[in-house]
């Protein structure tokens, strides 16, 4: 594991990391630690996001649900007809059920994928947004690095600057996604 964090400081740090400057930087706070997924589902942007996201995906479920009470009903007519039907014609209208539903889910199944898609595409834009943010901060600050506190094993909370960063995020970004399905 320590490996692969040398490997990972040599590359992106590279002029940081000779030897003299390892031995000189002393200040035990040269990489502090956030908390990725909460810059996003805090701030203001990722909660526009994820109250919109949350109100398509409610508006889907619904309108999914009532799509299944109808075919449910025409199925069970349609079976009902298959009494008074020939086996020909009940044939023919089963099959252009099918059809149909097949259509329904195929539409239902684009309309979820695409929101999810939005869903993505606004926390892309978000942590594009974010970026030049953190790279200001880090550098009005000489701090070397921020790593996601995924990363930490064990560490001291007051290196932690997510809340510090929502604060910045909200300052600073303002225009909040444009969500639509259209």
């Amino acid at each position: 594991m320590v490996k692969y964090f040398i490997y990972f400081f040599l590359i992106v740090f590279p002029s940081c990391l000779t030897a003299s400057n390892l031995f000189e930087r002393n200040s035990g706070n040269d990489f502090l630690f956030l908390n990725q997924s909460k810059i996003y589902v805090e701030s203001n942007y990722g909660k526009s996001t994820e109250k919109f996201f949350k109100k398509a995906s409610e508006e889907l479920i619904s309108e999914n649900n009532q799509i299944e009470i109808q075919l449910e009903e025409e199925e069970l007519s349609l079976t009902n007809k298959r009494k008074t039907l020939s086996r020909i014609d009940f044939r023919s209208l089963a099959l252009s059920f099918d059809i149909k539903v097949e259509k329904i889910r195929l539409r239902q199944n684009n309309k979820s994928n695409k929101l999810l898609a939005n869903l993505e595409l606004n926390r892309e834009k978000f942590y594009k947004l974010v970026s030049p943010l953190l790279t200001d901060f880090v550098s009005k600050n000489g701090i070397l690095g921020i790593f996601d506190s995924s990363l930490m094993i064990i560490g001291n909370n007051k290196f932690d600057i997510t809340d510090v960063i929502i604060d910045l995020i909200n300052q600073n970004i303002t225009e909040l996604p444009i969500t639509s399905l259209d």
